[in-house]
């Protein structure tokens, strides 16, 4: 008896499933586009604090010194905000009259008290944190008034009064950074303490939103840092001298005490030495400062 035995149907083999793979796109860092606008005519009273071209700290390279390119965090920061436009079209405090509208309405806020108004800048106000703000520095025949302007809407937010005296502690010189492991700033700026005698207390010093500093400092706009443009109300550079004259000024104008000989007195000068930055790590300041968060730009869908 023969049995027929039944062909069996043949399984197709598996289909394998490919999983689609997405290729990395590397990213190459920004170009840095510098401008070349002529030199200013240079002022011989302002040769003292002329700095040289290599001083100057361009794009992320601002940052020497430090690790703060670590991982490539810097140029991220700095690319993350796209705009075609150039960079000095990008900051709103370089479009069209801005800048005189801004004068003009920060003497409506002043009164005789604050003194003749000898100049106005656009500079950078470093903190204790070293954050970075852009504020409009107005100087008078007696005061520094740090001055928060909103760029984009035209109003002035806040004013900060500086009394200026001759006896305060004034010292222009490079930035150093003795115990930063993230962020150090290059180039020159100016710090004003006004009383020795205030010591910050722990929960001040650690507080970046205190306001119990006896001390400021300033430096170069951004755009003067970066090498963008050479505008000489942008740079401290041309701030200081005129600076050093007001205080020349208020201190031929001292009297001596009775009995004193009649020496002439000996002229006023501003104390020429590194500034000490004592940051521990400085990873908010990197944040901060490398993505301009302290800037009035635009920034692609919202502009601040």
């Amino acid at each position: 008896m023969s049995s027929e035995t039944k062909p069996q149907d043949e399984e197709a083999p598996p289909t394998r499933k490919t999983q689609f793979q997405p290729t990395r796109e590397t990213q190459s860092p920004p170009t840095l586009e510098t401008s070349s606008s002529p030199t200013p005519h240079e002022n011989p009273a302002e040769s003292s604090y002329k700095v040289a071209t290599e001083e100057i700290a361009l794009g992320s390279a601002e940052t020497s010194g430090g690790v703060s390119n670590l991982w490539g965090l810097s140029e991220k920061l700095d690319s993350w905000q796209v705009s075609s436009l150039p960079q000095d079209k990008v900051y709103f405090a370089l479009q069209g009259n801005v800048f005189e509208a801004a004068l003009s309405a920060i003497k409506a806020h002043l009164d005789a008290s604050d003194g003749t108004v000898r100049g106005g800048w656009i500079l950078t106000e470093v903190d204790h944190w070293d954050i970075e703000r852009e504020r409009i520095v107005v100087l008078t025949d007696c005061k520094i008034i740090s001055v928060k302007y909103d760029f984009i809407h035209g109003l002035v937010e806040e004013l900060k009064r500086i009394s200026l005296n001759p006896a305060y502690d004034y010292t222009y010189g490079d930035f150093k950074y003795p115990n930063t492991y993230f962020y150090t700033r290059t180039g020159k700026g100016l710090r004003l303490e006004w009383d020795k005698s205030v010591q910050l207390g722990f929960f001040d010093r650690w507080n970046p939103m205190s306001n119990k500093c006896a001390y400021t400092m300033f430096c170069s706009h951004i755009l003067v840092r970066k090498g963008f443009v050479q505008e000489p109300h942008l740079s401290i550079v041309n701030f200081m001298p005129e600076l050093e004259k007001v205080l020349q000024e208020m201190q031929a104008k001292t009297q001596p005490p009775e009995g004193a000989s009649n020496t002439s007195p000996i002229p006023f000068e501003i104390k020429k030495a590194d500034i000490v930055l004592d940051t521990r790590l400085g990873l908010s300041a990197m944040v901060h400062n490398q993505s301009s968060l302290g800037f009035s730009k635009k920034r692609g869908v919202v502009d601040w």
